[in-house]
């Protein structure tokens, strides 16, 4: 194979600060100590603090009879929900005065947070800093 006199000199070049480098660096093989719970200790603690025993496991791609498959079928999607009608009650009777939708309203929220976003346990943890 043929060089050019460019790629000679790039070469060298490279030889050049790779050997200055390497010789001012040291030449240790000790590895430093970790200093803290590895990430699967860290995953344990955290899931022992907030009393998680087991942990739901994500679509499988794979089985389409898997009570857990991933669904890629769109014919099962619904663009129009066929959502509850925000003037009428839970039990049926239409919102007719303002004091009446402060209630619906109370109701619509409660729905919201509970289907949603989910409640947040009473008994979560505080967040601890550390050092």
């Amino acid at each position: 194979m043929r060089t050019t006199g460019w790629r000679l000199a790039a070469y060298g070049s490279l030889g050049l600060c790779l050997g200055q480098a390497g010789a001012q660096l040291p030449h240790t093989t000790q590895v430093p100590a970790a200093t803290g719970p590895t990430a699967e200790q860290d995953h344990r603690r955290l899931l022992d603090l907030l009393k998680i025993t087991a942990l739901r496991p994500g679509a499988d791609p794979r089985g389409a009879d898997a009570p857990n498959a991933a669904n890629y079928d769109e014919a099962k999607a619904n663009p129009w929900p066929r959502l509850p009608d925000p003037l009428v009650f839970k039990d049926g009777r239409p919102v007719t005065t303002l004091e009446e939708w402060r209630r619906r309203r109370a109701e619509i929220q409660e729905d919201f947070d509970r289907e949603v976003y989910g409640r947040v346990p009473a008994d979560v943890p505080k967040a601890v800093l550390r050092p």
